[in-house]
Protein backbone atom coordinates (compact mmCIF):
# COMPACT_ATOMS: atom_id res chain seq x y z
CA UNK A 1 0.00 0.00 0.00
CA UNK A 2 2.53 2.43 0.08
CA UNK A 3 3.96 1.94 -3.14
CA UNK A 4 1.66 3.99 -4.76
CA UNK A 5 2.41 6.75 -2.46
CA UNK A 6 6.70 6.31 -2.74
CA UNK A 7 5.73 6.63 -6.65
CA UNK A 8 3.94 9.99 -6.40
CA UNK A 9 6.52 11.55 -4.50
CA UNK A 10 9.23 10.50 -6.86
CA UNK A 11 7.27 11.71 -9.52
CA UNK A 12 6.87 15.26 -7.45
CA UNK A 13 10.76 15.58 -6.55
CA UNK A 14 11.93 15.01 -10.29
CA UNK A 15 9.14 17.17 -11.14
CA UNK A 16 9.94 20.12 -9.13
CA UNK A 17 13.82 19.90 -10.23
CA UNK A 18 13.01 21.23 -13.56
CA UNK A 19 12.33 24.63 -12.15
CA UNK A 20 15.27 24.88 -10.43
CA UNK A 21 17.42 23.51 -13.58
CA UNK A 22 15.67 26.55 -15.55
CA UNK A 23 16.19 29.35 -13.30
CA UNK A 24 20.15 28.09 -13.20
CA UNK A 25 20.49 27.97 -17.06
CA UNK A 26 18.92 31.40 -17.11
CA UNK A 27 21.44 32.91 -14.59
CA UNK A 28 24.32 31.32 -16.20
CA UNK A 29 22.51 32.69 -19.57
CA UNK A 30 22.28 36.38 -17.89
CA UNK A 31 26.04 36.64 -16.35
CA UNK A 32 27.16 35.43 -20.08
CA UNK A 33 25.29 37.26 -22.30
CA UNK A 34 24.64 40.92 -19.95
CA UNK A 35 26.74 40.86 -16.98
CA UNK A 36 30.15 39.42 -18.66
CA UNK A 37 30.22 42.32 -21.53
CA UNK A 38 28.77 45.08 -19.49
CA UNK A 39 31.70 44.36 -16.80
CA UNK A 40 34.11 44.27 -19.79
CA UNK A 41 32.96 47.46 -21.28
CA UNK A 42 33.17 49.09 -17.92
CA UNK A 43 36.75 47.75 -17.43
CA UNK A 44 37.80 48.72 -21.30
CA UNK A 45 35.99 52.29 -21.04
CA UNK A 46 36.67 53.15 -17.61
CA UNK A 47 40.43 51.70 -17.73
CA UNK A 48 41.71 50.92 -21.24
CA UNK A 49 40.61 53.04 -23.75
CA UNK A 50 42.07 56.06 -25.21
CA UNK A 51 40.66 59.66 -24.47
CA UNK A 52 39.75 61.10 -27.66
CA UNK A 53 39.61 65.09 -28.63
CA UNK A 54 37.74 66.48 -30.94
CA UNK A 55 38.65 69.91 -32.43
CA UNK A 56 35.47 71.75 -34.35
CA UNK A 57 35.43 74.64 -36.95
CA UNK A 58 33.00 76.38 -38.79
CA UNK A 59 33.29 77.66 -42.16
CA UNK A 60 31.37 79.40 -45.27
CA UNK A 61 32.33 79.67 -48.58
CA UNK A 62 32.25 83.21 -50.45
CA UNK A 63 33.06 83.05 -54.18
CA UNK A 64 34.03 86.16 -55.94
CA UNK A 65 32.10 85.83 -58.60
CA UNK A 66 31.67 89.31 -61.68
CA UNK A 67 28.27 89.79 -63.73
CA UNK A 68 30.38 88.86 -66.81
CA UNK A 69 31.94 85.89 -65.56
CA UNK A 70 28.71 84.41 -64.31
CA UNK A 71 27.42 85.20 -68.16
CA UNK A 72 30.17 83.05 -69.46
CA UNK A 73 29.72 79.99 -66.49
CA UNK A 74 26.07 79.73 -67.51
CA UNK A 75 26.62 79.58 -71.15
CA UNK A 76 29.38 77.33 -71.33
CA UNK A 77 29.83 75.32 -68.22
CA UNK A 78 26.70 74.43 -66.77
CA UNK A 79 28.32 72.03 -64.61
CA UNK A 80 30.36 72.71 -61.02
CA UNK A 81 28.86 74.87 -59.68
CA UNK A 82 27.06 76.20 -62.47
CA UNK A 83 24.52 78.68 -60.81
CA UNK A 84 24.75 81.97 -59.77
CA UNK A 85 25.14 84.15 -56.55
CA UNK A 86 24.86 81.87 -53.27
CA UNK A 87 23.75 78.68 -55.72
CA UNK A 88 27.64 78.73 -56.73
CA UNK A 89 28.38 78.78 -52.78
CA UNK A 90 25.88 75.79 -52.17
CA UNK A 91 27.32 73.60 -54.69
CA UNK A 92 30.96 74.58 -53.95
CA UNK A 93 30.44 73.49 -50.39
CA UNK A 94 28.77 70.06 -51.06
CA UNK A 95 31.66 69.59 -53.23
CA UNK A 96 33.95 70.15 -50.26
CA UNK A 97 32.12 67.86 -48.15
CA UNK A 98 32.52 65.26 -50.15
CA UNK A 99 36.32 65.75 -50.92
CA UNK A 100 36.79 66.04 -46.98
CA UNK A 101 35.23 62.12 -47.55
CA UNK A 102 37.33 61.60 -50.16
CA UNK A 103 40.38 59.24 -50.37
CA UNK A 104 41.88 62.16 -52.31
CA UNK A 105 42.37 64.18 -49.24
CA UNK A 106 43.36 61.40 -46.77
CA UNK A 107 46.53 60.87 -49.18
CA UNK A 108 47.35 64.52 -48.71
CA UNK A 109 46.76 64.64 -45.14
CA UNK A 110 48.73 61.62 -45.17
CA UNK A 111 52.06 63.31 -47.29
CA UNK A 112 51.44 66.33 -45.37
CA UNK A 113 51.01 65.51 -41.39
CA UNK A 114 51.63 61.75 -41.47
CA UNK A 115 48.17 61.14 -40.68
CA UNK A 116 48.61 57.42 -39.58
CA UNK A 117 51.30 57.51 -37.19
CA UNK A 118 48.72 60.03 -35.46
CA UNK A 119 46.20 57.24 -35.49
CA UNK A 120 48.66 53.82 -34.86
CA UNK A 121 50.87 55.80 -32.08
CA UNK A 122 51.73 53.23 -29.85
CA UNK A 123 50.35 54.50 -26.45
CA UNK A 124 46.84 54.45 -28.07
CA UNK A 125 44.87 51.48 -27.15
CA UNK A 126 44.27 48.12 -29.34
CA UNK A 127 41.21 48.64 -30.18
CA UNK A 128 40.83 52.25 -30.98
CA UNK A 129 44.28 52.31 -32.85
CA UNK A 130 44.53 51.87 -36.40
CA UNK A 131 46.26 48.74 -37.74
CA UNK A 132 50.27 49.04 -38.55
CA UNK A 133 49.33 47.28 -41.40
CA UNK A 134 45.89 48.89 -42.46
CA UNK A 135 44.83 48.56 -46.43
CA UNK A 136 43.80 51.94 -48.12
CA UNK A 137 40.55 51.05 -47.62
CA UNK A 138 40.48 50.15 -43.84
CA UNK A 139 42.60 53.53 -43.20
CA UNK A 140 39.79 55.78 -45.17
CA UNK A 141 36.72 53.68 -43.19
CA UNK A 142 39.17 54.41 -39.85
CA UNK A 143 39.69 58.10 -40.81
CA UNK A 144 36.07 58.58 -41.95
CA UNK A 145 34.90 57.50 -38.50
CA UNK A 146 37.18 60.12 -37.32
CA UNK A 147 36.35 62.99 -39.24
CA UNK A 148 32.61 64.09 -39.15
CA UNK A 149 31.31 66.69 -41.91
CA UNK A 150 27.81 68.76 -41.39
CA UNK A 151 26.37 71.24 -44.07
CA UNK A 152 23.26 73.53 -43.25
CA UNK A 153 22.16 74.45 -46.24
CA UNK A 154 20.25 77.02 -45.35
CA UNK A 155 23.00 79.39 -43.87
CA UNK A 156 26.03 77.69 -45.92
CA UNK A 157 27.71 76.98 -42.60
CA UNK A 158 29.56 73.43 -43.22
CA UNK A 159 31.05 72.15 -39.77
CA UNK A 160 34.19 69.98 -39.86
CA UNK A 161 35.08 67.68 -36.70
CA UNK A 162 38.09 65.73 -35.93
CA UNK A 163 39.12 63.32 -33.26
CA UNK A 164 42.76 62.58 -32.17
CA UNK A 165 44.55 61.20 -29.48
CA UNK A 166 45.87 64.45 -28.37
CA UNK A 167 44.56 68.55 -28.83
CA UNK A 168 47.29 69.95 -31.05
CA UNK A 169 46.89 66.49 -33.43
CA UNK A 170 43.12 67.05 -33.30
CA UNK A 171 43.35 70.98 -34.09
CA UNK A 172 46.24 70.25 -36.34
CA UNK A 173 44.00 68.26 -39.03
CA UNK A 174 41.39 70.19 -39.12
CA UNK A 175 43.52 72.82 -40.18
CA UNK A 176 45.22 70.81 -42.67
CA UNK A 177 41.94 69.37 -44.02
CA UNK A 178 40.70 73.30 -44.44
CA UNK A 179 43.70 74.39 -46.32
CA UNK A 180 43.61 71.54 -48.88
CA UNK A 181 39.79 72.51 -49.39
CA UNK A 182 40.54 75.86 -50.39
CA UNK A 183 42.81 74.72 -52.64
CA UNK A 184 40.91 72.00 -54.41
CA UNK A 185 38.44 74.68 -54.92
CA UNK A 186 40.71 77.03 -56.24
CA UNK A 187 42.44 74.33 -58.08
CA UNK A 188 38.90 73.26 -59.26
CA UNK A 189 38.10 77.02 -60.38
CA UNK A 190 41.34 77.24 -62.37
CA UNK A 191 40.86 74.33 -64.70
CA UNK A 192 37.33 76.06 -65.65
CA UNK A 193 38.46 79.78 -66.16
CA UNK A 194 41.07 77.67 -68.15
CA UNK A 195 38.54 76.08 -70.09
CA UNK A 196 36.90 79.42 -70.54
CA UNK A 197 39.96 80.71 -71.95
CA UNK A 198 41.24 78.08 -73.88
CA UNK A 199 37.36 78.34 -75.79
CA UNK A 200 37.51 81.62 -76.37
CA UNK A 201 41.21 81.73 -77.97
CA UNK A 202 39.45 78.46 -80.52
CA UNK A 203 37.05 81.35 -81.28
CA UNK A 204 39.54 83.79 -82.22
CA UNK A 205 41.36 81.84 -83.68
CA UNK A 206 38.34 80.36 -86.17
CA UNK A 207 37.37 83.92 -85.85
CA UNK A 208 40.63 85.03 -87.36
CA UNK A 209 40.80 82.19 -90.23
CA UNK A 210 37.25 83.36 -91.54
CA UNK A 211 38.37 86.89 -91.65
CA UNK A 212 41.33 86.24 -93.83
CA UNK A 213 39.36 83.93 -96.13
CA UNK A 214 36.59 86.73 -96.46
CA UNK A 215 39.30 89.15 -97.50
CA UNK A 216 41.79 86.97 -99.71
CA UNK A 217 37.85 86.34 -101.49
CA UNK A 218 37.88 89.94 -101.69
CA UNK A 219 41.15 91.25 -103.22
CA UNK A 220 40.90 88.40 -105.60
CA UNK A 221 37.46 89.81 -106.83
CA UNK A 222 38.41 93.35 -106.98
CA UNK A 223 41.57 91.77 -109.08
CA UNK A 224 40.14 89.20 -111.16
CA UNK A 225 37.12 92.73 -112.30
CA UNK A 226 39.76 95.49 -111.97
CA UNK A 227 36.91 96.96 -110.27
CA UNK A 228 37.75 98.00 -106.76
CA UNK A 229 34.10 99.21 -105.79
CA UNK A 230 31.31 97.67 -107.57
CA UNK A 231 29.23 99.78 -106.08
CA UNK A 232 30.56 102.71 -106.81
CA UNK A 233 30.90 101.37 -111.07
CA UNK A 234 26.95 100.90 -110.74
CA UNK A 235 26.13 104.39 -109.48
CA UNK A 236 28.15 105.84 -112.30
CA UNK A 237 26.82 103.31 -114.53
CA UNK A 238 23.50 104.50 -113.64
CA UNK A 239 24.38 108.36 -113.86
CA UNK A 240 25.77 107.88 -117.63
CA UNK A 241 22.37 106.23 -118.26
CA UNK A 242 20.61 108.81 -116.62
CA UNK A 243 22.39 111.65 -119.11
CA UNK A 244 22.23 109.41 -122.29
CA UNK A 245 18.74 110.02 -121.43
CA UNK A 246 18.26 113.57 -120.94
CA UNK A 247 20.84 113.91 -124.51
CA UNK A 248 17.85 111.32 -126.10
CA UNK A 249 14.95 113.55 -124.81
CA UNK A 250 16.79 116.88 -125.68
CA UNK A 251 17.38 115.34 -129.35
CA UNK A 252 13.93 114.32 -129.73
CA UNK A 253 12.39 117.66 -128.55
CA UNK A 254 14.75 119.18 -131.14
CA UNK A 255 13.55 117.46 -133.91
CA UNK A 256 9.75 117.44 -133.42
CA UNK A 257 10.67 121.68 -133.21
CA UNK A 258 12.57 121.32 -136.34
CA UNK A 259 9.97 119.42 -138.43
CA UNK A 260 8.31 122.20 -138.11
CA UNK A 261 9.55 124.39 -141.00
CA UNK A 262 12.60 121.74 -142.16
CA UNK A 263 11.38 119.11 -144.55
CA UNK A 264 12.29 115.38 -143.45
CA UNK A 265 14.74 115.12 -146.22
CA UNK A 266 16.49 117.83 -145.33
CA UNK A 267 20.37 117.00 -143.83
CA UNK A 268 19.82 118.67 -140.23
CA UNK A 269 16.75 116.42 -139.84
CA UNK A 270 18.18 113.48 -140.80
CA UNK A 271 21.81 114.63 -138.65
CA UNK A 272 18.99 114.67 -135.76
CA UNK A 273 17.89 111.49 -136.41
CA UNK A 274 20.88 109.52 -136.75
CA UNK A 275 22.08 111.08 -133.46
CA UNK A 276 18.73 109.82 -131.54
CA UNK A 277 19.19 106.36 -133.47
CA UNK A 278 22.60 106.18 -131.81
CA UNK A 279 21.72 107.44 -128.47
CA UNK A 280 18.73 105.01 -127.95
CA UNK A 281 21.19 102.21 -129.45
CA UNK A 282 24.24 103.60 -126.72
CA UNK A 283 21.24 103.52 -124.02
CA UNK A 284 20.39 99.96 -124.63
CA UNK A 285 23.82 98.90 -124.60
CA UNK A 286 24.16 100.48 -121.43
CA UNK A 287 21.58 99.02 -120.01
CA UNK A 288 22.33 95.43 -120.74
CA UNK A 289 25.38 96.10 -119.06
CA UNK A 290 24.13 97.14 -116.16
CA UNK A 291 20.94 94.32 -115.13
CA UNK A 292 21.46 91.50 -118.17
CA UNK A 293 21.77 88.17 -116.45
CA UNK A 294 25.39 87.47 -117.83
CA UNK A 295 28.20 87.04 -115.53
CA UNK A 296 30.38 89.79 -117.16
CA UNK A 297 27.65 92.67 -115.98
CA UNK A 298 28.16 95.12 -113.71
CA UNK A 299 24.82 93.51 -111.64
CA UNK A 300 26.32 90.52 -111.76
CA UNK A 301 29.65 91.74 -110.59
CA UNK A 302 27.78 93.92 -107.94
CA UNK A 303 25.62 91.02 -106.28
CA UNK A 304 28.91 88.81 -105.92
CA UNK A 305 30.44 91.77 -104.42
CA UNK A 306 27.88 92.75 -101.91
CA UNK A 307 28.00 88.50 -101.01
CA UNK A 308 31.64 88.95 -100.66
CA UNK A 309 31.43 92.74 -98.79
CA UNK A 310 28.82 90.81 -96.14
CA UNK A 311 31.04 87.97 -95.01
CA UNK A 312 33.79 90.17 -95.00
CA UNK A 313 31.74 92.40 -92.16
CA UNK A 314 30.33 89.27 -90.87
CA UNK A 315 33.65 87.58 -89.91
CA UNK A 316 35.43 91.28 -88.75
CA UNK A 317 32.52 91.51 -86.45
CA UNK A 318 32.85 87.90 -84.98
CA UNK A 319 36.44 88.78 -84.85
CA UNK A 320 35.88 91.80 -83.03
CA UNK A 321 33.88 90.17 -80.32
CA UNK A 322 35.53 87.01 -80.09
CA UNK A 323 38.56 89.54 -79.01
CA UNK A 324 36.23 90.98 -76.53
CA UNK A 325 35.37 87.77 -75.40
CA UNK A 326 38.68 86.57 -74.72
CA UNK A 327 39.59 89.79 -73.10
CA UNK A 328 36.73 89.88 -70.66
CA UNK A 329 37.61 86.48 -70.09
CA UNK A 330 41.25 86.70 -69.06
CA UNK A 331 39.56 89.44 -67.02
CA UNK A 332 37.49 88.05 -64.66
CA UNK A 333 39.02 84.72 -65.05
CA UNK A 334 41.54 86.73 -62.51
CA UNK A 335 39.07 88.64 -60.72
CA UNK A 336 37.27 85.27 -59.71
CA UNK A 337 38.11 83.25 -56.77
CA UNK A 338 36.76 81.40 -53.93
CA UNK A 339 37.56 81.65 -50.53
CA UNK A 340 37.00 78.99 -47.36
CA UNK A 341 36.32 81.30 -44.25
CA UNK A 342 36.68 80.10 -41.00
CA UNK A 343 34.37 82.22 -39.04
CA UNK A 344 34.90 79.72 -36.02
CA UNK A 345 38.49 78.56 -36.20
CA UNK A 346 39.27 75.13 -35.52
CA UNK A 347 39.49 75.13 -31.61
CA UNK A 348 42.26 73.85 -29.33
CA UNK A 349 40.27 70.91 -26.81
CA UNK A 350 40.92 71.11 -23.42
CA UNK A 351 39.24 68.00 -22.74
CA UNK A 352 38.57 64.72 -24.27
CA UNK A 353 34.89 64.58 -24.97
CA UNK A 354 35.34 61.06 -26.48
CA UNK A 355 34.60 58.35 -26.09
CA UNK A 356 31.48 59.36 -23.97
CA UNK A 357 32.29 56.33 -21.15
CA UNK A 358 28.86 56.10 -19.12
CA UNK A 359 26.95 56.24 -22.57
CA UNK A 360 28.93 53.25 -24.01
CA UNK A 361 28.71 51.08 -20.88
CA UNK A 362 25.35 51.90 -20.98
CA UNK A 363 24.68 51.00 -24.33
CA UNK A 364 26.67 47.74 -23.99
CA UNK A 365 24.44 46.72 -21.30
CA UNK A 366 21.46 47.53 -22.92
CA UNK A 367 21.94 46.05 -25.90
CA UNK A 368 22.88 42.75 -24.23
CA UNK A 369 20.10 42.34 -22.05
CA UNK A 370 17.95 42.92 -25.02
CA UNK A 371 19.58 40.23 -26.98
CA UNK A 372 19.86 37.90 -23.77
CA UNK A 373 15.58 38.84 -23.08
CA UNK A 374 14.75 38.08 -26.92
CA UNK A 375 16.76 34.68 -26.58
CA UNK A 376 15.45 33.48 -23.55
CA UNK A 377 11.44 33.83 -24.78
CA UNK A 378 12.90 32.37 -28.02
CA UNK A 379 14.17 29.28 -26.04
CA UNK A 380 11.00 29.27 -23.42
CA UNK A 381 8.85 28.93 -26.31
CA UNK A 382 10.96 26.32 -28.01
CA UNK A 383 10.70 24.55 -24.63
CA UNK A 384 7.11 25.15 -24.29
CA UNK A 385 6.52 23.06 -27.70
CA UNK A 386 8.61 20.33 -27.31
CA UNK A 387 6.71 19.60 -24.35
CA UNK A 388 3.51 19.82 -25.96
Amino acid sequence: MNALPERSLGHRVRGGARPRGLRGHWRWSLMLTVILPTALATVYFGLIATPRYVSEAEIVIEAEDSAATANILSSMLSSIGGIGGSGVAIGQAHLIAEYIRSAAILEQLQRDIDLAAMYSAPHVDFLSRLPANATREEFLEYYQSAVEVELDTATRILKVRAEAFSPDEAKLIVQAILVLSEEMLNRMLLRKQEDIIAFARREVELAETRLKKARTALAEFRRENTDIDPTRSAEAQGGLIADLASQLAQARAELTSSLAFLKPESTQIRALAARIAALEKQITEEQARLVAGTAGTINARLSQYEALLFEHEFAQTAYTSALSFLESSRITSQKQRSYVIDFVEPNLPEEAIRPDRPKAVATVFLVSFFLWAIGSLLAGAIRENARA
